[in-house]
């Protein structure tokens, strides 16, 4: 295991919470099945949990959404408690899981995390993914309170995403968040998207009125 940190950034994320599951567009990435375990946020160094996961399209990540499942629920909103979620590139040199920090944003808590909320951290910045590029996102955890008093969520896991996986401790595991990420195609992608629903409609009227070109 191996984290990196390259650069941040000064600008906050805003966290939101629902107890609905968000919606899910045709390019987001997500694993919303309902958690069948738990992923704990210690109180040691690597006090962070995360998930990495690989985008269809090359896109903006806009938000990333996680699932409160058990434990200490009872994370009370207070400006001195904050995550730093950090957004990394995912390499495994020799099977060994590299998360390469190359970008964050603070954010601190303005309302209360309960059970089986979605928590939603949006970036003040969204940041440019490439599809087909395994990606990870961590919520590291600064100050969550002591265990005796609360504060301590534990995060919904379940396995059977196939682009990625859990990260706990700075280490990979071997099962998934409950997750959501929402990737906002870049317009380059959403032009071609267009272009070619504008030929598939103009070749299906063309038939429709019995029009037809021969090349000689």
């Amino acid at each position: 295991m191996a984290l990196v940190l390259l650069t941040t950034a000064a600008t906050a994320a805003v966290i939101t919470t629902s107890t609905s599951a968000p919606t899910v567009d045709a390019d987001d990435v997500s694993n919303l099945t309902a958690g069948t375990a738990n992923l704990k946020y210690f109180s040691d160094v690597e006090h962070d949990a995360g998930q990495t996961f690989t985008p269809a399209v090359t896109g903006e990540l806009n938000s990333f959404t996680v699932y409160i499942r058990n434990g200490r629920n009872d994370n009370d909103a207070d400006p001195n408690e904050w995550v730093n979620v950090r957004l990394g590139t995912i390499s495994r040199p020799g099977g060994v899981f590299t998360f390469t920090d190359f970008y964050s944003e603070a954010a601190y808590l303005t309302a209360d995390w309960s059970l089986n909320d979605y928590v939603t951290f949006t970036f003040d910045t969204p940041q440019t993914l490439t599809g087909g590029t395994e990606y990870g996102v961590i919520i590291d955890a600064q100050n969550f309170g002591s265990w005796s008093s609360g504060g301590i969520p534990y995060l919904g896991l379940e396995g059977g995403y196939a682009g990625g996986n859990a990260i706990g401790r700075g280490s990979a595991r071997s099962d998934d968040l409950v997750f959501e990420a929402d990737i906002i195609p870049e317009p380059s992608s959403l032009v071609l998207a267009s272009a070619g629903l504008l030929g598939l409609l103009t070749g299906r009227r063309r038939k429709r009125l019995g029009f037809s070109l021969t090349c000689r």
